[in-house]
């Protein structure tokens, strides 16, 4: 059975990985089209092949005709919905959670679901910065598999050592939002090219809710954060079935904002202003799709950053929920 790892396009956490065995194929671009399950978990493809998608993977769960390059172990979907995305294609899979598993002594950690990771670093585990301690268990020790809430697989044996295996091998998410900050002139009215610039901090809100506060409060998270700086968000909004798959948005903010989907500008309420809503729409199916939000707050007074999403052709508009906004988390 296969599973999937997430590439680069999705920088997967540091610290210890999970790798197996990848049989030496010969390299052939192949073209296809390719359609989500019904469930969302796989993409079909036209010539009968089945590419199984990680659980934890932003994707469309209706990427209806995706055209998909496979190029010996490497998948590149591009989707008429704007989303895309890499993958590589290996040999086993995760172990079910409480799956019993044993470490031999070249670092193979092998379960009775016929799964088999492979310890980056071998049988001992690494006692330093990551702060997980004791050995990964002796050759042909007991040891099981776990998933905490960040979907992370732990490898825990009967010794009492246990090894993070990398989030699952396909990163470590979280829900809600998270933004690199950048320091700001005091001449600036408008969002500056945050591409050119280094961020000097970060923060993580849950939603985009922020619709009118005192700037001297600071942005939540960043107390100390008054006036002049900016903050780019950057992660994936699951999208529900939008009217006619379009979907409307609204953003509030003071002052500049842009939102993005699929690298697409939606609303643009850059400038300085008050508390003030701009609208937007784009065509989506519905699913996972990247998204950015840019914002900047200027002179004190107040500041305002509300993401909201409407289904019914911009009738009503509904705050984005924590449960819709996912993030890879950065270690």
């Amino acid at each position: 059975m296969r599973y999937l790892v997430l590439l680069l396009t999705l920088a997967a956490c540091e610290g210890r990985r999970v790798t197996v065995d990848v049989p030496q194929e010969e390299t052939q671009e192949q073209a296809l089209t390719c359609s989500s399950s019904s469930s969302g978990s796989s993409l079909n493809c036209s010539n009968g092949q089945v590419l199984p998608l990680p659980p934890t993977f932003p994707h469309s769960s209706q990427c209806n005709e995706c055209l998909t390059t496979l190029s010996g172990n490497i998948a590149s979907v591009k989707c008429p919905n704007g989303l895309t995305f890499s993958f590589q294609i290996i040999e086993g899979k995760p172990g079910k959670d409480g799956t019993s598993c044993s470490v031999t002594q070249d670092g193979w950690v092998k379960c009775t679901d016929g799964t088999a990771y492979k310890l980056e670093k071998g049988p001992k585990g690494d006692k330093g910065d990551k702060g997980i301690a004791g050995e990964n268990g002796k050759d042909g020790g007991s040891c099981r598999v776990v998933r905490d809430q960040q979907d992370r697989v732990i490898i825990k044996c009967d010794d009492g050592s246990q090894e993070v295996l990398s989030c699952g091998g396909y990163g470590c998410w979280s829900f809600g939002a998270f933004g690199n900050v950048y320091n700001l002139p005091s001449s600036t009215t408008q969002l500056p090219n945050l591409d050119v610039m280094t961020p000097v901090e970060s923060v993580e809100i849950p939603r985009f809710d922020i619709f009118d506060r005192q700037a001297s409060l600071g942005f939540p998270g960043l107390p100390h954060r008054i006036q002049y700086y900016a903050i780019r968000f950057k992660g994936y909004i699951e999208i529900p079935k939008c009217k006619s798959d379009i979907c409307h948005f609204r953003v509030t903010s003071d002052d500049g904002a842009r939102f993005y989907l699929n690298s697409v500008l939606v609303v643009n309420n850059d400038g300085l202003h008050p508390p003030q809503q701009k609208t937007g729409s784009i065509a989506a199916l519905p699913g996972w799709h990247s998204f950015r939000m840019d914002w900047f707050q200027g002179p004190i007074t107040q500041i305002a950053l509300a993401l909201e999403l409407s289904v019914d052709g911009g009738l009503t508009y509904q705050v984005v929920p924590e449960s819709q906004l996912k993030f890879q988390v950065p270690q």
